[in-house]
């Protein structure tokens, strides 16, 4: 099911797909790679699940840490935490992170917008039900901000774009009972709300999304119909959130993980398709005209157009 296997595929995703997405500045040229010394904060299993930078000294990763043994993260699943380091240009530090439960808090994804400006979000297990888990960082300390649950059993937020420190959209999932659905939340610099999301399944769930403008984002993740997984992925007018249509390199699984965004245009998503028992790596290019100055939803409006290509 989606619920269960979202958050394991996240885990491995450099390993099993090889792929990575990197965007640069025009005129700039990434050649090279080299490995960065970085600490853990357990003995057992430490894991960095995303990152974001303001500057080349000013960079936040989070994701989880084992406080008790490899058997207890696998089988048990107990004794899990945030983890949450910074880079100052030279070292990367462990940075004290709260847990709302007692068992299992995880960060799946970070934003910032200034180095003392950032939201990161995930998931907490409560003993009865795993509810979102969202944070905030203001230069000093890091603090459990209230957030909302679709869902009485299992909401996961698996990504987050932030605009301003008052503007924040994250993305993730909600378990209905009988399937999972799409689960968006917005945040304005006080409060979370969920925002009504399309579905295009019996199973869906959001894994990325990137923002340009308060009236400009883009969400992708994965659908299961009755043939299998698909990709999906959503633009938001300001207004609402609708599907658009997106190919599929197989006929059996395939599922979008991250998404980025440099114009209302132009946007890459990455994630895997399945080649009978292989997975593969599949990069979808998103590309469409330049949306004129109206915020009407129609397809010849749309500040994307369903063009993906891959």
């Amino acid at each position: 099911m989606v619920r269960r296997s979202v958050l394991a595929m996240f885990a491995v995703v450099v390993i099993v797909l090889g792929g990575v997405v990197v965007s640069t500045p025009a005129g700039a040229v990434v050649d090279s790679a080299t490995i960065v010394p970085s600490p853990n904060a357990g003995t057992s299993a430490d894991t960095l699940l995303s990152v974001s930078c303001v500057s080349v000294s000013e960079c936040v990763a989070v994701g989880y840490t084992n406080t008790g043994s490899a058997t207890e993260t696998l089988v048990i699943g107990s004794a899990i935490e945030t983890l949450v380091m910074g880079w100052n240009g030279t070292v990367w530090s462990i940075v004290s992170s709260p847990n709302a439960g007692t068992s299992n808090d995880r960060l799946s994804a970070v934003s910032c917008v200034s180095a003392s400006d950032c939201v990161a979000v995930g998931r907490t297990d409560t003993g009865s039900a795993v509810e979102t888990l969202t944070m905030v960082w203001d230069g000093m300390v890091w603090s459990i901000v209230s957030s909302p649950n679709a869902g009485t059993s299992d909401d996961t937020l698996l990504s987050v774009s932030c605009l301003s420190v008052s503007e924040c959209v994250a993305v993730g999932y909600t378990w209905t009972g009988s399937g999972s659905e799409s689960l968006v939340m917005v945040w304005d610099g006080t409060d979370w709300s969920i925002v009504s999301s399309p579905n295009a399944g019996s199973n869906d769930s959001l894994s990325s999304v990137s923002c340009l403008s308060a009236s400009e984002c883009v969400a992708v993740g994965s659908t299961i119909t009755g043939s299998g997984s698909e990709s999906l992925v959503m633009v938001w007018d300001g207004t609402d959130w609708s599907i658009v249509a997106s190919p599929n390199d197989r006929t059996s699984n395939d599922g979008l993980f991250s998404v980025s965004c440099v114009s209302a245009s132009d946007c890459v998503a990455v994630g895997y398709t399945r080649a009978g028992s292989v997975y593969q790596t599949l990069v979808l290019p998103l590309t469409g005209p330049v949306p004129p100055s109206t915020t009407t939803t129609t397809v010849a409006s749309d500040p994307v157009v369903p063009a993906f290509t891959g």
